[in-house]
């Protein structure tokens, strides 16, 4: 490592390490599509700056080569992670860093934040489910939304909440239990009555 010029760019080990060995992953992340790319990547790369670093206790030259190293071997972590994954492995491995990141309720969440109807003979069914757009019939199961009063095929909303945590047509999170702005719920709140108790006055006793 002597004679080695090391560039000071951001400031920060970590960063610039990556920019003094691994300069694709900050430059040219676009040529990578998936995790077994940037493992192949790094490897190279780590053998043309430290040959032998995997051989046993490696050396660093500086405080900057421990840090790669470091997370080299989290990198290495990862791998043998995805190894032993069985077949959910191979598809992990092949999955871009671009992969969406699903936020879902979970079962007692929404179980909470809803309620399930079979009768809509005497609701308004002028609407249709936004998620599958047909008509909603008064044979139709259905679940309102407590937060927002809106309605869907239960079908419908429970496959929607799969993969969101949000009401489909209000973006609602069903996870926050307080009513949706400018929903109906909210509506029907403000215009009950507000009841005020009256307070006796205040009695002094009689002058000394």
């Amino acid at each position: 490592m002597s004679g080695v010029v090391y560039d000071v760019v951001y400031n920060v080990s970590l960063l610039d390490d990556i920019h003094n060995y691994f300069p694709a992953l900050l430059y040219s992340h676009s040529r990578f599509t998936s995790l077994t790319q940037i493992l192949h990547y790094v490897r190279h790369q780590m053998n043309h700056h430290f040959p032998g670093y995997g051989i046993g206790a490696p050396t660093a030259a500086s405080g900057a080569a421990t840090t790669t190293l470091n997370l080299i071997q989290a990198i290495d972590v990862i791998t043998l992670l995805n190894r032993f994954g069985g077949a959910g492995a191979a598809a992990g491995a092949a999955a871009t860093f671009a992969s969406a990141v699903i936020v879902a309720p979970t079962a007692e969440q929404l179980e909470s934040a809803s309620e399930t109807i079979t009768d809509l003979s005497g609701s308004d069914l002028s609407n249709r489910c936004a998620i599958c757009q047909d008509a909603i019939l008064s044979t139709d199961t259905c679940r309102r939304l407590r937060a927002c009063g809106h309605v869907y095929h239960r079908s419908c909303i429970d496959q929607w909440y799969q993969r969101s945590v949000r009401c489909p047509t209000c973006r609602h999170d069903i996870r926050d239990p307080r009513p949706a702005a400018g929903s109906p719920v909210l509506a029907a709140v403000a215009a009950q009555p507000q009841t005020h108790e009256t307070v006796a006055p205040l009695e002094l006793p009689p002058p000394l």
